[in-house]
């Protein structure tokens, strides 16, 4: 029996039929307390060796329609290492077929980064302590909005701005984040091993 779940951190879906797999009916959620959509993030269960035809029904609606153009969705098994899968739009549906060879499957707009992972690499960064940080505010859902700021300012220098994450799909702000942040530290941006060398679609 497949089953269809977002009950995990960074996930959203609304599983409207899953009962079959060549036809399951998905909605993606809006963001946050908006009204606007585009993100989703959902696992499935019990699929391995199934041809999956999944849904999104209310694709058309999303806020950025050209971002279904040429897209294709990720796929991850371990919610680490994520794989295109193909995915099709007919201006009303966006429709996401695969066959999964294992029991466990993720399924993105992009490849996920959850806040247990931003959580360690904020910690990771301010261990270096080269960094001022200060905290912003919070996000709609109560989340820090981290400032970090390097250097120390001058008439003869130029401030150079850089922001991330200010949209929720934009999980790719994250994973660009981690390699500036590795490019400035070098060396001393070793202290968690999971954060070096890695490859993110």
């Amino acid at each position: 029996m497949i089953k269809i779940s977002s009950d995990f951190d960074h996930a959203n879906i609304l599983c409207r039929d899953a009962s079959d797999a060549s036809n399951i009916q998905l909605e993606i959620k809006p963001d946050g307390k908006a009204e606007f959509f585009q993100w989703f993030y959902y696992r499935v269960d019990g699929a391995s060796g199934q041809n999956l035809t999944m849904n999104l029904t209310n694709a058309n609606g999303a806020s950025y329609l050209g971002g279904w153009r040429d897209y294709n969705a990720v796929a991850s098994y371990d919610g680490e290492d994520w794989f295109r899968v193909d995915t099709k739009f007919d201006h009303q549906t966006l429709t996401i077929n695969h066959t999964p060879d294992q029991d466990q499957v993720y399924y993105a707009y992009f490849a996920a980064y959850p806040v247990t992972r931003y959580q360690s690499f904020i910690k990771e960064i301010k261990g270096a302590n080269r960094f001022d940080h200060a905290v912003l505010g919070q996000t709609l859902d109560g989340q820090d909005i981290d400032y970090f700021r390097i250097g120390e300012s001058s008439e003869n220098k130029k401030n150079l701005w850089v922001i991330a994450r200010q949209h929720p799909g934009e999980t790719m702000g994250s994973w660009w984040m981690e390699g500036f942040f590795q490019s400035l530290l070098g060396d001393e941006f070793s202290g968690n091993q999971s954060f070096k060398d890695e490859a993110v679609l």
